[in-house]
């Protein structure tokens, strides 16, 4: 009786693993599918619940959510902007000390063509930017007592 080489072993144990990472993630992308009907069902109830309620229980709700955004954009632009800043004294310092070396000229030349192909796509209307600025508005004019709540708790949260 002869033994199976390792390698038939080997190959029949990572196609039993990739079947099964396979099944997983057909499991997660289905389960993700689902999560954002889920999710789109249950923000219109919630908005056409809220469109139902007074005035001042639409800006109340507004302000809440806004000066919790605006409360947590504070906190994360923060941590972001420290982050920023120390990444870029480590890589000034190790620069400095010869580490790295930095072609500006080429770094210069690459972020003119980023920002220059980003500026033309922006300024070119897009028609997802024009769909997308166009259903903003539509909110905004549906929920005029919970937008103008969520622009004054954001401004709260972030002025104090």
């Amino acid at each position: 009786m002869s033994e199976p080489d390792n390698e038939t072993i080997q190959d029949a144990i990572l196609r039993h693993i990739d079947n099964e990472l396979v099944e997983e993630a057909d499991e997660v992308l289905t389960s993700v599918h689902l999560d954002r009907q889920q999710m789109h069902q249950a923000w219109n109830r919630a908005t056409t619940l809220l469109l139902r309620q007074t005035p001042l229980q639409q800006f109340g709700v507004g302000f809440g959510i806004g000066w919790l955004s605006g409360y947590l954009f504070r906190r994360v632009s923060r941590t972001a902007a420290f982050l920023v800043g120390c990444s870029f004294l480590v890589v000034q310092g190790a620069s400095a000390l010869g580490i790295i070396n930095i072609n500006w000229n080429q770094l210069r030349q690459v972020a003119q063509r980023r920002f220059s192909s980003r500026l033309s796509s922006v300024s070119g209307g897009s028609p997802t930017a024009t769909s997308l600025s166009n259903r903003v508005v539509m909110f905004c004019r549906r929920h005029v007592y919970m937008t103008s709540g969520f622009t004054t708790g954001a401004v709260v949260a972030i002025t104090f």
